[in-house]
């Protein structure tokens, strides 16, 4: 049985780019959340490349006894399906549902053994991969809410993938629930 914890990056100031780096309360959520993790057996943290989601998985690291992180583009932000009001093209949508199926492979593979995974990536994904977990159309991520360090966690057994719980931020103080 494999158990994987979906974590969204943390809250980040994006001055002239799509991508920025943790503010000060983006540190304190991953914090929050590394504290939250540590009760749990982690045995490897997978983290996207962008820079407001590689900064995470760095600070979880450290209050998981130091694990090494392993990056990758594979799990970037995505818009696997149109968006109202939002021209996505229509390679982008393409692109977005391969990556989405190489994340499904990769991932959410049974082990044949317990362990526990986290990944730290980005809310459409997430948001994504709980409607392939629940069997329910595509478009219906626009539907679902993603706060920054929301954890998601998927158990993964003989095949099959159940959601236990989605976007669980009781792990931090109102203050901190942001996004």
């Amino acid at each position: 049985m494999r158990h994987l914890y979906f974590v969204r990056h943390g809250h980040y100031h994006k001055p002239d780019s799509p991508d920025g780096k943790l503010t000060a309360i983006g540190r304190r959520q991953a914090r929050r959340t590394g504290r939250r993790l540590a009760s749990v057996p982690i045995e490897a943290i997978h983290g996207s490349d962008l820079m407001r989601a590689a900064e995470t998985p760095f600070i979880l690291a450290e209050a998981l006894g130091g694990l090494s992180v392993k990056r990758s583009k594979v799990l970037r932000e995505m818009l696997p399906t149109s968006v109202p009001g939002v021209q996505v093209p229509l390679e982008t949508r393409r692109r977005g549902k391969r990556n989405l199926d190489a994340i499904v492979s990769r991932y959410f593979r049974t082990s044949r053994r317990e362990c526990h995974e986290v990944v730290v990536c980005h809310g459409n994904l997430i948001r994504s991969l709980a409607c392939h977990a629940l069997g329910v159309r595509l478009t219906a991520w626009l539907q679902l809410d993603a706060r920054y360090r929301g954890i998601t966690h998927f158990i993964v057994r003989d095949g099959s993938i159940r959601m236990v719980s989605y976007n669980d931020t009781g792990h931090l103080p109102v203050a901190l629930v942001t996004g």
